[in-house]
């Protein structure tokens, strides 16, 4: 349906794949390891990219596409989060325990060098190791799983946590299907391309499509080898704050505070450090700017965390150990 251009049919589609997805990805994670979950959520993305590509051409809100971003975006990462809780459950805390000293067995076996231990040996115990780590992984994960430590959140959640002088800005690298540019060929091919999601406490979320993913990475490569000082380093500055904040900023309108959440090659930039809007200022002096890896945590940053039943009757009270004006040269 893409190829011959029917895009409301191509992405209804989409939705369906999408739907049986977040059945797969919600449900059945649970008999998986984190780094196969991981493996399968990279494979199972390109049918997020198709639909990212096609949805802009029918007359689907942006709001749909990213309630289904906001369950992909940081899945794996959140899952991963839920272990937290395991020490305040009996089973799951031995788990962890075990979780724990296996991985540090891996780690030695993985650094450890050849007259510590032989190379078939060594990679027997790797093996071993990885597959008792993966199946402790798999039994926290369903254990989990049956105690609703599982985070959900939706676009009206987000809103919710967000205040009115506060804009987030989720970034997304995808690939994005477009025609071939050979008169020749049939069909489309991927091209990396970088859009964000523009969402405020009120009014409908706003889709912004910015640049290539390639172009961008060029730049940020370059601010990052020279810090953004004269020559190059100046120039990758400027271009990046055109093709990536100004459109932001347009589309957001006034705000006191953005929420960041980068994505690819925008992860490895300081954002505070790009110039401002006047010679020789730099953006942390026009907004209060924040990174937040995984926007679908927000609402439980604002709401009491769901907690496993605790382990015994007389919970530990919660402690907190500050530190200040520490002399360091005396020790």
């Amino acid at each position: 349906y893409r190829d011959q251009g029917r895009y409301e049919l191509a992405a209804d589609w989409y939705r369906r794949a999408l739907v049986s997805q977040e059945f797969l990805m919600t449900q059945m994670f649970s008999n998986l390891p984190h780094r196969q979950q991981v493996l399968l959520l990279r494979e199972l993305r390109k049918t997020l990219d198709g639909y990212l590509s096609v949805v802009p051409l029918t007359d689907a809100s942006p709001d749909e596409a990213y309630t289904n971003v906001l369950l992909w975006k940081g899945f794996a990462c959140t899952n991963r989060l839920s272990w937290q809780q395991a020490d305040e459950h009996a089973l799951a805390g031995k788990l962890l325990t075990q979780l724990r000293a296996v991985s540090g067995q891996l780690s030695a076996a993985t650094l450890a060098t050849g007259e510590a231990i032989r190379p078939q040996r060594r990679r027997e115990l790797i093996l071993e190791l990885t597959t008792q780590r993966e199946r402790i992984e798999s039994e926290l994960a369903r254990l989990l799983q049956e105690n609703g430590s599982r985070t959900s959140t939706s676009i009206g959640s987000l809103q919710s946590s967000l205040s009115p002088d506060v804009v987030l800005v989720d970034f997304l690298e995808y690939y994005r299907s477009v025609p071939s540019p050979d008169a020749d060929a049939k069909g489309f091919q991927p091209r990396r391309e970088v859009l964000a999601f523009v969402v405020r406490s009120e009014g409908p979320v706003r889709r912004v499509d910015l640049c290539e993913a390639d172009e961008l990475r060029q730049n940020v490569e370059t601010w990052r080898r020279t810090y953004g000082t004269a020559g190059q380093g100046a120039r990758a500055g400027k271009q990046i704050r055109a093709a990536v904040w100004e459109p932001i900023v347009a589309q957001a309108g006034s705000f006191r505070a953005a929420l960041l959440s980068p994505d690819g090659a925008l992860a490895k930039l300081p954002f505070n450090a790009l110039p401002g809007d006047r010679r020789g200022t730099y953006l942390i002096e026009e907004s209060l700017l924040v990174t937040v890896p995984v926007p679908r945590l927000l609402p439980s940053l604002r709401t009491p965390t769901a907690k496993l039943p605790p382990q015994n009757s007389t919970a530990a009270s919660p402690r907190l150990l500050l530190l200040g004006d520490i002399a360091f040269g005396a020790a």
